[in-house]
């Protein structure tokens, strides 16, 4: 335990998962005295469990500002720790029949090549080439985008937790922190369990789905909810070479990539599977959604409309089952910013995209903090953008909204 004297910080990050070590990382940058606050050990809750792809292919350019910075990072954190974090820049195949799919490719296609990066429309022919497993239709469109991939979201949460201790962050484990504390200008601190005090006048949370716990003394609602995010891994198959680009099926809601030999693919959970944030437990790894438990009725409710594009999946055999928990908002979009109370930020509401956004948490929240003017659009992304009145992450009507959101989302 730190002495009495050195618990007074420029910043506390509450949450040592892939958000709070990204933010960690920049606050540090800009020479803040920062403490990162974790009940558990960095990235082990649902960082872990994420798909980490990092898709730079999107129609919305505020969003992909933030993976741009993710990307960014990861050159930064490899040059200067002087490591290869094993980023799989395999590029992702995106592809399309309806309308409202082909409209969307089209978009995505339009904003990467504004961004001059290069993409590609590719032919049947090109396209079997690239993945002569794949089975689209004659008229599908097909985008390529070289310059995306996914990444280990554990080896980046650590680069990124490592280059602000190298800047002089200091890392507090096993350590929960139970109350924010307050004072007539506004946040001024935290209590832990033990009953240690740590000060300061800027306090960011980033505990994703447990934040809600944390902040409802306060009388704060953060507008996100539990939802379930899953996957499927299948044994491995000669057919899926490690270079295979992450691919993104919006008719099928579906996505794939490779993983130690197999294939990693996650559908549209129209089961809607949400749980109120009391009810996860400390350890992650041990929770399981009382609704669908073992995935078998989401799988059944996706797999025909997957396996029109990929018949392969009637020969593959699934090695691995991953039901993770993410923090969704009504509106698909992440909370980024200051809260009611002066001097308390929230950073969370991945939606399901935290790891390749985390470079973009890092930074939005850093210029939010030191008030510098922002990157990107902030305003998206404002915690207080919602109706307090509707906003209650303990409601089950609030939250099956949440889980709506997380319906429609196609990448992860």
């Amino acid at each position: 335990m730190m002495s009495t004297i050195n618990r007074h910080f420029d910043v506390i990050v509450i949450g040592a998962g892939i958000l709070g070590c990204a933010s960690a990382d920049y606050l540090s940058a800009q020479g803040q005295k920062v403490l990162l606050l974790d009940r558990l050990q960095p990235a082990s809750a649902t960082t872990s469990q994420a798909a980490a792809l990092l898709g730079r292919a999107r129609g919305d350019a505020t969003a992909l500002d933030m993976v741009d910075e993710t990307w960014r990072a990861i050159e930064r954190l490899q040059t200067d720790l002087k490591e290869d974090l094993d980023l799989r820049a395999c590029g992702s195949l995106h592809a399309g029949v309806s309308a409202n799919a082909i409209a969307k490719l089209h978009a995505l296609a339009e904003e990467t090549s504004v961004r001059r990066r290069n993409v590609h429309y590719l032919d049947t022919h090109d396209l079997r080439k690239r993945l002569p497993w794949l089975q689209a239709p004659q008229d599908a469109v097909t985008v390529f985008v070289p310059e995306d991939g996914y990444i280990d979201p554990y080896r980046l949460a650590s680069a990124y937790l490592r280059q602000a201790r190298r800047r002089g962050a200091t890392l507090q484990l096993d350590t929960e922190a139970t109350e924010i504390l307050t004072d007539s200008q506004g946040a001024s601190g935290v209590r832990s369990a033990d009953g240690a005090t740590y000060h300061s006048r800027q306090i960011v949370v980033t505990g994703g789905p447990w934040s809600a716990l944390l902040l409802r003394p306060l009388g704060l609602a953060p507008a996100m909810a539990p939802v379930r995010s899953q996957y499927w891994i299948s044994a491995p198959d000669a057919r899926i070479q490690p270079d295979t680009p992450v691919l993104v099926l919006p008719d099928a809601n579906a996505y794939a990539r490779p993983e130690v030999g197999g294939l990693l693919f996650g559908l549209r959970d129209r089961q809607r599977v949400h749980c109120s944030p009391e009810q996860l437990p400390e350890d992650i790894h041990r929770f399981s959604f009382d609704q669908d438990s073992d995935g078998v009725a989401s799988l059944e409710d996706g797999y025909e409309d997957l396996q029109r594009w990929l018949p392969l999946l009637d020969e593959l055999r699934i090695a691995a089952y991953v039901s993770g928990v993410s923090s969704y908002t009504p509106d698909g979009r992440f909370l980024i910013g200051a809260l009611s109370l002066p001097g308390l930020w929230l950073a969370s509401g991945c939606c399901g995209g935290g790891v390749g956004a985390s470079g973009g948490f890092g930074r939005l929240i850093a210029e939010l903090i030191s008030g510098v003017t922002p990157f990107t659009n902030a305003e998206l992304y404002a915690p207080t953008r919602f109706n307090t009145q509707e906003t209650d992450p303990f409601d089950p009507v609030f939250r099956l909204r949440c889980a709506l959101a997380r319906e429609g989302k196609v990448s992860g």
